[in-house]
């Protein structure tokens, strides 16, 4: 989280420098083709955000080819070790995101790229709903729609 914290405060001063503007005021679009540069830069990968889950109270994040990610999985199939690995990413997405949400938000990994072309895939949500993602997680539910549609707001009523 820390490190997310900080790039996060390096992110304000380059966009404030750049665009006379804080995150917080920059369209998504924006915001999303800033996270990728940086995350490409840190050698992350390619990061994509994906909104289509935005009335369920979900973000989706995509990252490609992440070097700490493949790392991670060569070293667990040497262990022979199966799971997530991506930890470090989600808490660094939880604080970026966090940060320019200006509300805390959790990431967590839903999908890691072992059997795929390094794919993995993140569900942001907000702290509140933290246990319950857990909970479906630990569960063994990866479907991010149907994780998406469980944590809906609209279906907490029912």
């Amino acid at each position: 989280m820390e490190w997310g914290r900080r790039a996060a405060i390096d992110l304000e001063a380059q966009i404030f420098q750049s665009d006379g503007k804080s995150l917080g005021e920059l369209s998504m679009r924006r915001v999303a083709g800033v996270l990728d540069d940086w995350f490409k830069e840190q050698g992350l990968g390619a990061s994509a955000l994906d909104f289509s889950l935005s009335s369920d109270g979900c973000l989706v994040v995509e990252l490609q080819r992440s070097a700490l990610s493949e790392a991670s999985l060569a070293n667990a199939r040497d262990a022979g070790e199966g799971g997530e690995r991506c930890a470090l990413i989600a808490g660094c997405l939880s604080a970026l995101l966090s940060h320019v949400g200006g509300r805390r938000l959790t990431a967590r990994e839903v999908r890691c790229g072992v059997g795929r072309p390094a794919l993995c895939s993140f569900l942001i949500v907000s702290h509140a709903r933290k246990a319950q993602l857990d909970s479906l997680l630990e569960a063994g539910e990866r479907d991010i729609r149907t994780l998406a549609e469980r944590l809906s707001p609209r279906n907490a009523a029912r």
